[in-house]
């Protein structure tokens, strides 16, 4: 059972997950994901979603808190990207052949990195993105890979009523179970946009209480 936190947790996040892995990147089982930016709302959504599918689960996080949070999400690796290096060490943990898979949350910032570590005939699913960037479409020519946007609210009924059904099955198993962040009272909204915006490293969802 979910607590009422982990409920007010599960709404976005997980049906953007789980719109991106099944019905745009269309994952399967023993498929590699790398999670690019996994210790969020979405992206711990995406692992939990992933490791429920029998995929291999690669993550990342920008601090030793939010890699706590990737690995209690389920990753069955974790790296820091911001340390350097930490491409090649993705790539090490795909023997070099680049992940099937990437889940992108902050694309201006690390399309063109996904682009060099997806492998050939890789698809990259951007949820995620503040911004523009140059890439060089060559990486994409070379690997004849794809990238495919995400958008939740292109959503369809029967698509919720499948992903409902689907967390209800899960979070009965748990394999299902929102990682709630920091909370705040609801009066405090702007001190939880401002937390998004200047926290940092996400760790978990943020939830507004209601007194």
């Amino acid at each position: 059972m979910l607590t009422f936190k982990q409920g007010a947790a599960l709404g976005v996040s997980y049906l953007t997950a789980h719109r991106a892995l099944f019905h745009k990147l269309h994952v399967k089982p023993k498929e590699t994901i790398f999670i690019h930016g996994a210790s969020g709302g979405v992206g711990a959504a995406a692992v939990q979603l992933a490791r429920a599918h029998g995929m291999r689960v690669l993550g990342s996080a920008g601090s030793v808190v939010g890699s706590q949070v990737v690995n209690e999400a389920g990753a069955h690796e974790v790296f820091n990207h911001k340390e350097n290096g930490y491409l090649d060490k993705v790539m090490a943990a795909t023997e070099n052949r680049g992940a099937d898979v990437i889940l992108e949350n902050l694309a201006n910032v690390n399309l063109e990195n996904d682009l060099k570590i997806v492998a050939d005939h890789g698809r990259i699913g951007v949820v995620g993105s503040r911004g523009s960037i140059e890439i060089n479409p060559r990486l994409m020519m070379m690997k004849e890979s794809s990238i495919i946007g995400v958008m939740l609210f292109k959503v369809s009924q029967s698509e919720i009523d499948e992903a409902t059904t689907k967390f209800r099955k899960l979070a009965e198993d748990g394999s299902l179970k929102p990682i709630v962040g920091k909370t705040f009272n609801l009066v405090d909204a702007s001190l939880a946009h401002k937390e998004i915006i200047e926290g940092g490293c996400a760790q978990g969802k943020l939830v507004l209480e209601i007194e």
